[in-house]
């Protein structure tokens, strides 16, 4: 359970970066600069979206373990 916490904790602090900080860099990037935070942010987009199917992984797996404890 500490493990999907740490994974959603991971995917909101990320979450949270690509909000407040990329995306206001990218919408006021020059057009020289826009490629560079256009290929960064399908990688951030990739990351959160591996953060958060990796928790509801977790999330399953406690599931199916907690299951058979009882």
């Amino acid at each position: 359970m500490l493990a999907k916490v740490a994974v959603w904790a991971a995917a909101c602090g990320l979450f949270a970066y690509v909000s407040w900080v990329h995306w206001p860099w990218r919408s006021l990037a020059a057009p020289d600069e826009f490629r560079g935070y256009r290929r960064q942010g399908v990688l951030l987009a990739a990351g959160m979206v591996v953060l958060a199917g990796s928790g509801f992984a977790l999330g399953q797996a406690c599931r199916l373990v907690g299951g058979s404890i009882q």
